[in-house]
């Protein structure tokens, strides 16, 4: 019977044991999501590093060209030198991580340095953000500008740069998974707000390209006068476009202020959001009440200009695809806007029933610590009364 007494004891105390380690791994796996986050951080940040080194040695192809004009020499130097600080950036937040992932092995002890190093990391994301939005005219001044036989290096250049603000985006969503602030209507808001401001420096762009061509037909007094009359109806719509990118790429600046506190912000921005889809409605009618007029310059343009009636309805059908996209981003603005809302609204109604639930579960169950120290006082206990 004594040995018996003596096995179940045994049995008893590893019991306890084995309770007080389970609970501590549970205690620990609200940090389990740390691991992924930096990892995809690492990735993106060394994709950083790399692309700036292609823009580096693309933007010197177009700068140091002594051939090449001189305001688009300087243009690409000026962006050839924002390539280093973008290399720095991605090279700061590399150093981070690895600081991180030693910080992680007790993320309780070292919890004011992982937020020290994660706030470092955001302000990294803030510069970036700063040379991709400064330079995003400048890229497409390149782009456009430059003659054929440096295009190759021009449209890299262009590629390139975009997928830097991409890789910005996710750089922001995991930092912000990382210290726990995930949002979903704020990565939505954020990605939406950079898709438009793309397509409408595009639709700024196109509006350029369309001017010229136009005029190539509307002004030459060698072509039917009715083909050049609806050259040049359309010609003067081209003006009206642009400003609808211009002003769609005032509104989106603005609203990147006002999505820092969007509870606060909340109804300048479904203002600014009303008014975006206003310069979208504005441009659908163009593009449709213009369609007529773009088919009938091609099909009646003599070959000595169909070059540019067939670059017209190639950019002209471009401009409604861009506008399709625009409206698609916008829905997904005003849908991370009402997301906001809402869950605004929850937090506060459940704001007091949280906080009751807290207080009933800290008067209910004791901590991990307090459990921990039972089961030890317990075991000891058993122990010497054997």
């Amino acid at each position: 019977m004594r040995f018996l007494n003596r096995k179940y004891g045994i049995l008893f105390v590893s019991f306890l044991l084995v309770f007080s380690t389970c609970l501590t791994a549970t205690a620990h796996e609200s940090h389990s999501d740390a691991p992924h986050a930096l990892a995809e951080i690492e990735e993106h940040a060394s994709e950083l590093v790399e692309l700036s080194d292609t823009l580096h040695v693309d933007s010197a192809q177009i700068a140091d060209d002594e051939s090449l004009d001189e305001d688009l020499r300087a243009t690409a130097e000026s962006f050839h030198l924002k390539t280093h600080d973008m290399k720095h950036i991605g090279e700061h937040i590399l150093s981070h991580v690895e600081t991180l992932e030693g910080l992680y092995s007790d993320p309780e002890n070292n919890a004011d340095e992982i937020n020290s190093e994660i706030a470092a990391i955001e302000s990294e994301l803030d510069e970036l953000e700063e040379i991709a939005n400064s330079n995003a005219d400048a890229v497409h001044t390149i782009e456009s500008d430059t003659p054929d036989s440096h295009q190759e290096y021009a449209e890299s250049l262009h590629e390139n740069f975009h997928e830097i603000q991409h890789i910005g985006s996710h750089l922001v969503k995991y930092t912000d998974e990382l210290g726990g602030e995930e949002s979903q209507a704020d990565h939505d808001s954020s990605n939406a707000l950079m898709e438009i401001e793309e397509h409408a420096d595009e639709l700024v762009d196109l509006s350029d390209t369309l001017h010229v061509d136009s005029a190539q037909i509307a002004d030459d007094e060698s072509l039917d006068e009715d083909l050049r009359a609806t050259a040049e109806s359309f010609h003067l719509k081209t003006h009206d476009m642009k400003h609808i990118g211009e002003h769609i790429l005032s509104h989106v600046e603005t609203l990147e202020g006002l999505y820092s506190d969007p509870e606060t912000n909340a109804d300048e921005i479904n203002s600014e959001i009303a008014a975006i889809e206003s310069e979208i409605d504005e441009l659908k009618e163009i593009v449709n009440s213009n369609a007529d007029a773009v088919h009938s310059i091609e099909s009646n343009t003599p070959a000595s200009h169909q070059e540019y009636a067939e670059a017209l309805h190639e950019n002209f059908h471009e401009v409604g695809h861009i506008g399709s996209h625009l409206v698609k981003y916008t829905d997904e603005l005003e849908e991370s806007m009402a997301t906001e809302d809402t869950t605004i609204s929850g937090d506060a109604a459940n704001e007091e029933q949280s906080e009751q639930e807290s207080s009933a579960t800290a008067n209910q169950t004791p901590g991990f610590g307090i459990l921990m120290a039972a089961c030890g006082l317990l075991a000891v206990g058993y122990l010497k009364r054997q």
